[in-house]
């Protein structure tokens, strides 16, 4: 009995001693730092819902705008459509009432056109190059030179001051006077062939200008702005024929002028009615131009020693531009529909700084003993003078 009950003690000093049994998630639980305060919380709560407010009205906002844009421009389409069909029911009332009036005769009474007007133009410019100061210059003698620019011989011009500027007519006066004087060096017996003769005259230059214009009407007054151009016409030329022996000589003066004038206009309206009117006003100019003049030949000599000689040729070029000013008169007739055809009267005002001749030749004019720099070689270009233009306008 006493072995048993050792036994039994032995086994009990042997068993294992129980441990606490441990939860699910308990480590989890002890590793996890403190959760925030309930005071944070609702701070974080609160700035969370400030935030959704804040975005929602934003998105009111939004479409707010979106809402007024969209109201803004159905009522400027709207607008837009109720101004367009106006302006259809005026013209379709338009169209009738002057297809009545047409048709009683009374178009007369109708009022004047006014709107938007394009127009198409031509004219003339007579006398453009008559002025005693046009740009053409040369020396006092025909200068007559070898294959090598020597100088072999010269003929001199009547009357002629090397150091002003000539104009046509002066050119035409010089040839004429020179012509003269050699023939009243001849003795009697001459005949016609060794006789100086004029074989073209011109004492000036007309240009045939082309323009467009645009134009705006209103009831009682007109405002033009437009361009003109004019780059060829008629005259300008002169020719002197004289004998130096046996041999014949032709001296050519040819001359021209470019234009380039740019006016803007105000003018009043008179004597308005549907079919026709009138205009008179000015306004400023803008002018560009270039005049060119040659004095040449193209015969060649013979010498006594059986050389070659020809005339020393000569050009002169001035381009200039200016600000200036003119008048302006017109008038005007419907000849169908919206088309009128126009005349107008321009007399225009303007002078340029003096300025240089652009094709001065140095070398080949100093190698006969006549530079071109001892000459006229500056002076004003004259862009006075009177226009007339017929054309076509049409009202858009």
């Amino acid at each position: 009995q006493e072995f048993e009950d050792e036994f039994a003690d032995d086994e009990e000093e042997d068993e294992p001693e129980e441990e606490p049994e441990e939860t699910p998630g308990q480590e989890n639980r002890e590793a996890q730092p403190a959760g925030p305060t309930a005071a944070e919380a609702a701070a974080a709560r609160a700035a969370e819902l400030k935030k959704k407010e804040e975005a929602s009205r934003d998105a009111r906002a939004e479409q707010r705008v979106r809402e007024s844009k969209q109201k803004e421009e159905a009522r400027k389409r709207a607008g837009a459509t109720v101004r367009m069909k106006q302006r259809q029911d005026r013209k379709a009332y338009r169209a009738v009432f002057e297809s009545v009036m047409q048709k009683n005769n009374l178009s007369n009474r109708m009022p004047a056109r006014s709107g938007f007007a394009a127009g198409l133009h031509l004219g003339i410019q007579p006398n453009a190059g008559s002025s005693i100061n046009e740009g053409f210059t040369f020396s006092d003698k025909m200068i007559f030179v070898d294959e090598n620019n020597a100088s072999l011989f010269q003929v001199g011009f009547s009357s002629v001051d090397s150091s002003s500027n000539k104009g046509v007519a002066s050119v035409a006066n010089i040839f004429q006077a020179t012509a003269n004087e050699i023939n009243a060096s001849l003795p009697s017996t001459a005949t016609d062939s060794q006789k100086s003769s004029i074989e073209s005259s011109s004492g000036s230059i007309s240009n045939i200008p082309f323009g467009i214009s645009f134009s705006y009407y209103s009831d009682l007054f007109l405002i033009r702005a437009g361009a003109t151009y004019s780059a060829f016409g008629f005259g300008g030329t002169n020719t002197l024929a004289f004998s130096l022996g046996d041999q014949r000589v032709t001296v050519k003066h040819s001359a021209s002028i470019q234009r380039l004038e740019v006016p803007v206009s105000f003018a009043l309206r008179f004597l308005t009615s549907r079919t026709y009117g009138a205009y008179l006003g000015g306004g400023v100019n803008y002018f560009w131009g270039k005049n060119t003049s040659t004095i040449s030949s193209d015969d060649t000599l013979t010498t006594a020693a059986g050389g070659k000689a020809k005339l020393l040729s000569e050009t002169d070029t001035f381009s200039a531009s200016a600000i200036g000013f003119h008048f302006l008169i017109g008038i005007e007739a419907a000849v169908y529909n919206n088309i009128f055809l126009t005349i107008e009267l321009f007399q225009t005002f303007g002078f340029s700084n003096r300025v240089k001749d652009s094709s001065i030749e140095k070398t080949t004019e100093s190698t006969s003993g006549l530079s071109e720099e001892t000459r006229a070689d500056e002076l004003q270009l004259n862009f006075s003078g009177t226009s007339i233009f017929v054309g076509a306008r049409y009202f858009l």
